[in-house]
């Protein structure tokens, strides 16, 4: 490294690259012997004697002796630094060993806590062969390496004290590796790993802090001692890695957003794929209400290729946009994807796969919404050109983006001047011709669609487009029945006690001939038959004018009801009986800790709340006092006392002999009269 300073005696020399820093190079070499400036030459470097610098460069620089002690604790950092770097990527193996010796260490913990163990045996060396002891320096090298491991000079001089008494291990081994709370090293035994469990997975959604409060409650009573906060924290985030357990508290939603996805690549040619979505447009029509775009959209290109507008985004504004498609390319796509609706459970959309079969194309209906990613990214492309109209309200009433919904004075003006429909289906062709001609990566949809159109795309003649898309057969069997809407009229078909646990909330195969002469269900996978449905009957509410047939037709559908109950609740029993195995206490107690509060209780016991409840109007005595929790098994139930005053334990029913009885009256009445 280039000298930067020289001293000779008391004198001080600074080189011309450290004056550089106050002066320029001519100035510099303007100085001479006739100025009084003295010089000398170290090495081939000119340095220059500080009390003869000129005055107006002197003033800019620190005092002296200020420069030599920066200078010395700049050089003495440097230095250190340059012995731990060494004692940090090249010594640490000499230590190795010692920590290899140890199984349970991962070669990273090895090799962390040889090079500490490295760094630490270099600096109580320097200590005592130096004696260096400027702890200031020592801490801001040593942090240079092992960054915030020590953030006060306090700990980091106890450590080092620690290293020197107790031996350089004591302190190389850093114990955040191992947990700094010995109680939480309890080994997890199947009640604790039960009790956690089920406080994770309770979809009320416990905080930590609640969870651990209930669980240490039952440990207490266990004698399995305390654990901390910390620990609570671990065994949930280990426990929601299960997706059942994830599945539990947070829905069935949000655990599929938790599942492993593919990465996906765009199609090279158009009509390989098609994505169809719908976004609720962005303007305030008559009385509130809003339309509704769906959109065909070209995988390759990125063009909207068909769309329709509609009051909802039901199957006739879905067909209406996959036919404009059709009508304006005059081809299918090899494959069709769409969301999972109520459209993929119709007539229509099982003829339009169908035809697609035919004709060698796929329908995927998907939940996905990956699948169909290019469709939802460029939705948001569009609410960006609808900013500009008049009308705006934003993307979604749900939107947490202060960008993407309309101020409130312009939502007000809104609510005052309603769009007319046409006017809204005339701005949404506007911004549909904006988005296909304006430049994407240097193209327009339009000119990549153009440029990479399929060479053989499969064509339709003019009878297949007459017959696409006319009527519904999918449906989803929703609480054990089917619906089928005719305008305004809706055909309903119940599903028999049997199989609503088979197949509620399946999606099957209708076919019919006349919905009032019932409806055949299919398996949509295999095409097995399932059964044969009649009309659900409508029961006439009040009993004055219910007939025998309505009391029939009630009493079969509380049956049903209760066939359902009594299949679910077996399947609780079962799982409530093996749970038992393990710890019947366990189970009555995890039953409480999951058991909403009582809050009768809760005022009978408290006086002060009492006060307040009924300070805000409210009549405790007309409070609901229904219990709330766990079904408890009747081989944990107490038995039952009985309180009857005239039943008697243990008695034997005998017959009366009518005769003795009066035989003993006679008796008695002859005795009367005798005295």
């Amino acid at each position: 490294m280039q000298q930067l300073i020289h001293i000779e005696g008391k004198d001080l020399y600074l080189s011309k690259k450290y004056l550089k820093k106050v002066a320029s190079p001519k100035t510099i070499g303007a100085w001479n012997e006739k100025m009084g400036v003295v010089k000398i030459t170290i090495e081939g470097e000119v340095f220059f004697l500080y009390k003869t610098i000129p005055f107006r460069t002197r003033r800019n620089l620190l005092p002296a002796d200020k420069i030599i002690s920066n200078e010395l604790k700049n050089a003495a950092q440097s230095k250190l630094k340059d012995l731990l770097h060494d004692a940090y990527y090249f010594k640490f193996t000499t230590y190795k060993p010692i920590y290899e010796s140890e199984s349970s260490f991962t070669i990273e913990q090895i090799t962390r806590f040889s090079r500490l163990h490295s760094v630490f045996q270099s600096i109580i060396e320097l200590k005592k062969t130096e004696g260096f002891r400027n702890l200031i320096i020592l801490q801001k090298v040593f942090n240079d390496f092992f960054p915030g491991k020590y953030k006060t000079k306090q700990a980091f001089s106890q450590a080092i004290l620690k290293a020197a008494v107790d031996g350089i291990m004591s302190v190389a081994m850093d114990k955040r590796t191992f947990g700094n709370n010995n109680r939480d090293k309890k080994e997890l035994t199947p009640q604790i790993d039960y009790v956690i469990s089920q406080l994770v997975a309770c979809n009320g959604m416990m905080t930590n802090a609640v969870m651990l409060e209930k669980a240490n409650e039952y440990f207490r009573e266990k004698g399995f001692g305390q654990y901390s906060l910390s620990w609570m924290k671990k065994q949930r985030c280990e426990w929601l890695k299960n997706p059942e357990i994830y599945k539990a508290r947070y829905g069935q939603i949000q655990a599929q957003r938790q599942m492993p996805y593919a990465s996906l690549k765009n199609a090279n040619y158009t009509h390989i794929q098609w994505q169809v979505d719908g976004v609720t447009l962005p303007f305030w029509e008559d009385k509130f209400h809003r339309s509704v775009l769906v959109i065909v959209i070209d995988n390759c290109s990125k063009k909207i290729i068909g769309y329709a507008i509609g009051r909802t985004e039901n199957s006739d504004t879905i067909k209406a946009a996959i036919r404009n498609a059709v009508e304006n390319t005059g081809v299918l796509p090899f494959e069709l994807v769409m969301d999972n609706h109520s459209f993929t459970q119709t007539q229509s959309a099982f003829n339009f796969e169908s035809l697609l079969n035919k004709v060698g194309a796929t329908l995927t209906k998907t939940s996905n919404p990956r699948q169909k990613i290019i469709v939802e990214r460029y939705i948001q492309h569009l609410n960006s050109l609808f900013k500009s109209y008049y009308g705006y309200l934003g993307q979604s009433i749900r939107s947490k983006s202060i960008e993407a919904i309309a101020s409130e004075e312009l939502r007000a003006e809104y609510a005052k001047n309603f769009l007319q429909h046409d006017k809204v289906i005339a701005t949404t062709v506007a911004v549909i011709e904006s988005y296909n001609n304006k430049p994407q990566k240097g193209k327009t949809p339009n000119q990549v669609f153009d440029e990479c159109s399929h060479p053989h795309p499969i064509t339709l003649s003019e009878f297949h487009k007459a017959e696409l898309l006319p009527n519904q057969l999918l449906k989803k069997i929703d609480r054990g029945q089917i619906n089928i809407m005719r305008g305004i009229e809706k055909f309903e078909y119940q599903l028999p006690a049997a199989l609503y646990s088979q197949w509620n909330n399946e999606t099957v195969v209708v076919t019919h001939d006349s919905l009032q002469d019932g409806i055949y269900l299919f398996n949509k996978v295999s095409g097995k038959g399932i059964v044969h449905l009649e009309q659900k009957q409508k029961i006439n509410n009040a009993k004055a004018i219910q007939s025998d047939a309505d009391q029939k037709e009630l009493y079969k559908n509380n049956g049903r009801i209760k066939g359902i109950l009594t299949q679910g609740r077996k399947q609780i029993e079962d799982i409530r009986d093996k749970a038992l195995n393990i710890d019947k206490e366990a189970y009555l107690k995890v039953s409480a800790l999951v058991t909403p509060k009582n809050i009768i209780k809760e005022l009978e016991q408290n006086a002060n709340l009492k006060r307040l409840v009924e300070d805000n109007g409210v009549i405790i005595n007309e409070l609901d006092t229904t219990e709330q929790g766990f079904d408890i098994p009747a081989s944990l139930k107490p038995a039952k006392k009985n309180s009857n005053p005239f039943t008697v334990t243990n008695s034997e029913i005998k017959v009366i002999d009518p005769t003795k009885y009066i035989d003993n009256d006679k008796a008695a009445i002859s005795c009367t009269n005798g005295r």
